[in-house]
Protein backbone atom coordinates (compact mmCIF):
# COMPACT_ATOMS: atom_id res chain seq x y z
CA UNK A 1 0.00 0.00 0.00
CA UNK A 2 1.37 3.38 -1.03
CA UNK A 3 1.50 5.96 1.73
CA UNK A 4 1.66 9.73 1.40
CA UNK A 5 2.58 12.47 3.84
CA UNK A 6 -0.53 14.21 5.23
CA UNK A 7 0.35 17.66 6.68
CA UNK A 8 -1.85 18.86 9.55
CA UNK A 9 -3.98 22.02 9.26
CA UNK A 10 -1.89 25.17 9.15
CA UNK A 11 1.16 23.43 7.66
CA UNK A 12 2.18 24.31 4.09
CA UNK A 13 1.44 21.62 1.51
CA UNK A 14 4.43 19.35 0.89
CA UNK A 15 6.05 19.10 -2.54
CA UNK A 16 5.04 16.13 -4.70
CA UNK A 17 6.69 12.91 -3.51
CA UNK A 18 7.86 14.46 -0.21
CA UNK A 19 9.38 11.96 2.19
CA UNK A 20 10.98 13.48 5.31
CA UNK A 21 14.45 12.35 6.30
CA UNK A 22 14.85 10.77 9.78
CA UNK A 23 16.28 14.05 11.15
CA UNK A 24 13.61 16.27 9.58
CA UNK A 25 11.77 18.63 11.93
CA UNK A 26 8.86 20.92 11.11
CA UNK A 27 9.31 24.65 11.28
CA UNK A 28 8.76 25.77 14.93
CA UNK A 29 6.39 28.47 13.70
CA UNK A 30 3.97 25.85 12.32
CA UNK A 31 1.02 24.91 14.55
CA UNK A 32 1.22 21.65 16.55
CA UNK A 33 -0.18 18.37 15.23
CA UNK A 34 -3.77 17.82 16.48
CA UNK A 35 -4.18 14.75 18.74
CA UNK A 36 -4.86 11.62 16.71
CA UNK A 37 -3.70 13.18 13.42
CA UNK A 38 -2.14 10.67 10.99
CA UNK A 39 0.96 12.06 9.30
CA UNK A 40 0.97 9.12 6.87
CA UNK A 41 -2.23 8.02 5.14
CA UNK A 42 -2.95 5.52 2.35
CA UNK A 43 -2.77 7.10 -1.08
CA UNK A 44 -5.95 5.32 -2.16
CA UNK A 45 -8.14 6.91 0.55
CA UNK A 46 -8.66 10.58 -0.40
CA UNK A 47 -11.74 10.93 1.85
CA UNK A 48 -9.77 9.93 4.92
CA UNK A 49 -6.84 12.18 3.99
CA UNK A 50 -8.95 15.31 4.31
CA UNK A 51 -9.35 14.87 8.07
CA UNK A 52 -6.17 12.93 8.76
CA UNK A 53 -8.20 10.73 11.09
CA UNK A 54 -8.09 7.25 9.63
CA UNK A 55 -9.99 5.06 12.13
CA UNK A 56 -7.89 2.24 13.55
CA UNK A 57 -4.93 2.97 11.30
CA UNK A 58 -1.51 3.79 12.63
CA UNK A 59 0.66 5.14 9.84
CA UNK A 60 4.38 4.94 9.24
CA UNK A 61 6.54 6.67 11.86
CA UNK A 62 3.62 6.75 14.29
CA UNK A 63 3.24 4.97 17.60
CA UNK A 64 0.06 4.34 19.60
CA UNK A 65 1.15 6.72 22.34
CA UNK A 66 -0.05 10.22 23.15
CA UNK A 67 1.80 13.11 21.58
CA UNK A 68 4.72 14.59 23.52
CA UNK A 69 4.31 17.79 25.50
CA UNK A 70 4.57 20.03 22.44
CA UNK A 71 2.29 17.75 20.43
CA UNK A 72 4.37 18.27 17.28
CA UNK A 73 5.30 14.69 16.52
CA UNK A 74 2.19 12.64 17.35
CA UNK A 75 4.26 10.03 19.16
CA UNK A 76 7.33 10.10 16.91
CA UNK A 77 10.40 12.06 17.92
CA UNK A 78 13.29 12.40 15.45
CA UNK A 79 16.85 11.91 16.66
CA UNK A 80 18.24 14.84 18.64
CA UNK A 81 20.50 17.23 16.81
CA UNK A 82 23.92 17.15 18.48
CA UNK A 83 24.62 20.23 20.56
CA UNK A 84 27.42 22.32 19.15
CA UNK A 85 30.47 23.63 20.91
CA UNK A 86 32.63 22.32 23.70
CA UNK A 87 31.02 20.96 26.83
CA UNK A 88 31.37 23.50 29.67
CA UNK A 89 31.85 20.81 32.31
CA UNK A 90 34.79 19.43 30.32
CA UNK A 91 36.42 22.85 30.32
CA UNK A 92 35.75 23.24 34.06
CA UNK A 93 37.14 19.75 34.75
CA UNK A 94 40.32 20.56 32.84
CA UNK A 95 40.85 23.90 34.59
CA UNK A 96 40.17 22.39 38.02
CA UNK A 97 42.53 19.51 37.19
CA UNK A 98 45.25 22.02 36.31
CA UNK A 99 44.66 23.86 39.58
CA UNK A 100 44.79 20.63 41.58
CA UNK A 101 47.70 21.90 43.69
CA UNK A 102 45.20 24.19 45.48
CA UNK A 103 43.65 21.20 47.23
CA UNK A 104 40.10 20.07 46.63
CA UNK A 105 40.16 21.33 43.02
CA UNK A 106 41.91 18.10 41.95
CA UNK A 107 38.97 16.05 43.23
CA UNK A 108 36.54 18.46 41.58
CA UNK A 109 38.48 18.11 38.31
CA UNK A 110 37.94 14.34 38.46
CA UNK A 111 34.21 14.72 39.22
CA UNK A 112 33.55 17.39 36.57
CA UNK A 113 35.56 15.46 33.98
CA UNK A 114 33.60 12.25 34.63
CA UNK A 115 30.23 14.03 34.44
CA UNK A 116 31.36 15.81 31.26
CA UNK A 117 32.30 12.49 29.63
CA UNK A 118 28.87 11.03 30.29
CA UNK A 119 27.13 14.13 28.92
CA UNK A 120 29.40 14.25 25.86
CA UNK A 121 28.37 10.68 25.04
CA UNK A 122 24.68 11.67 25.02
CA UNK A 123 24.87 15.14 23.46
CA UNK A 124 27.67 14.66 20.95
CA UNK A 125 29.41 17.86 22.04
CA UNK A 126 33.14 18.35 21.79
CA UNK A 127 35.51 18.31 24.76
CA UNK A 128 36.20 14.63 25.35
CA UNK A 129 39.96 15.27 25.46
CA UNK A 130 39.54 18.11 27.96
CA UNK A 131 37.37 15.92 30.19
CA UNK A 132 39.91 13.09 30.13
CA UNK A 133 42.77 15.52 30.78
CA UNK A 134 40.87 16.94 33.78
CA UNK A 135 40.40 13.44 35.19
CA UNK A 136 44.07 12.52 34.65
CA UNK A 137 45.42 15.80 36.07
CA UNK A 138 43.09 15.63 39.06
CA UNK A 139 44.12 12.01 39.64
CA UNK A 140 47.82 12.93 39.47
CA UNK A 141 47.40 15.74 42.01
CA UNK A 142 45.38 13.47 44.27
CA UNK A 143 48.03 10.73 44.05
CA UNK A 144 50.77 13.27 44.82
CA UNK A 145 48.90 14.48 47.92
CA UNK A 146 48.38 10.91 49.13
CA UNK A 147 52.09 10.13 48.63
CA UNK A 148 53.11 13.29 50.51
CA UNK A 149 50.76 12.43 53.38
CA UNK A 150 52.15 8.89 53.59
CA UNK A 151 55.73 10.18 53.51
CA UNK A 152 54.91 12.75 56.19
CA UNK A 153 53.33 10.08 58.39
CA UNK A 154 56.29 7.73 58.00
CA UNK A 155 58.86 10.46 58.65
CA UNK A 156 56.86 11.75 61.59
CA UNK A 157 56.61 8.27 63.14
CA UNK A 158 60.29 7.45 62.73
CA UNK A 159 61.67 10.80 63.82
CA UNK A 160 59.96 10.91 67.20
CA UNK A 161 61.60 12.55 70.21
CA UNK A 162 65.04 11.22 70.93
CA UNK A 163 66.32 10.77 74.43
CA UNK A 164 69.97 11.42 75.13
CA UNK A 165 71.24 10.56 78.29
Amino acid sequence: MVMRFNPPPGWPPPPDGFTPDPGWRPDPSWPPVPPGWQLWVPEAAPGDASTGMTPGYIGYAQAPVPAPAGGQWAGWVPPAIPASGTNGLAIAGFVLGLLGFVGITGILGIVFGAVALSRIRTTGQEGKGLAIAGIVLGGCWLALFVILIVIGAVVGATSGPTTTG
